[in-house]
């Protein structure tokens, strides 16, 4: 009843009145559905801060213990250099000396062998000596026996039984 009597400016007013209250029943919904997903966002950020912070607390103890574990070896570090310097010196001086002792060595093997030359060019017994040994080491049988001593044994038993085979001859012939 009250619409006869509206003019048209009112009800024109009237539209927009309510277009304008649907827009802000709209925006109000849009607003609140935006605060609902900035109050989950706002929430998964305070989960991952916290993480975050949980994580930078047990990097920060791992740095910690590390740190004590490096100024540890640095401490052990300093204790044991002098003592791998001095025995770096030791086996320095102990390599010196071996290669003093394997000049010696060499040393006596070239006297050794000009000696054992000399003295196989002086001495004609010992000349026996080694044709015997050569000749010991021809037959299979006596290569086995043909060491130092049997072949002085031999070379000595060569030499003196034909010397006591003429002294026994000669003693026979004059008595």
């Amino acid at each position: 009843m009250l619409k006869p009597f509206m003019s048209k400016s009112c009800e024109k007013k009237i539209e927009e009145i309510t277009l304008l209250i649907h827009h802000l029943n709209t925006s109000l919904a849009s607003f609140e559905d935006d605060s609902s997903r900035a109050n989950e966002k706002l929430s998964a950020l305070e989960e991952e801060l916290q993480l975050l912070w949980s994580i930078s607390r047990r990097n920060n103890f791992e740095i910690h213990t590390l740190e004590y574990r490096a100024h540890d070896a640095e401490k052990r570090l300093k204790l044991l250099t002098p003592k791998v310097e001095q025995m770096a010196d030791i086996v320095s001086e102990q390599w010196i000396q071996i290669r003093q002792l394997e000049q010696a060595v060499q040393m006596t093997q070239v006297r050794t062998l000009k000696v054992r030359q000399l003295k196989n060019e002086r001495c004609p017994f010992v000349k026996l000596q080694g044709y015997i040994k050569q000749s010991m080491l021809r037959n299979e049988f006596t290569a086995v026996l043909a060491n130092e001593e049997v072949v002085f044994f031999v070379a000595s038993a060569l030499i003196t039984f034909p010397l006591l085979s003429i002294c026994v001859l000669f003693s026979s012939c004059f008595s």
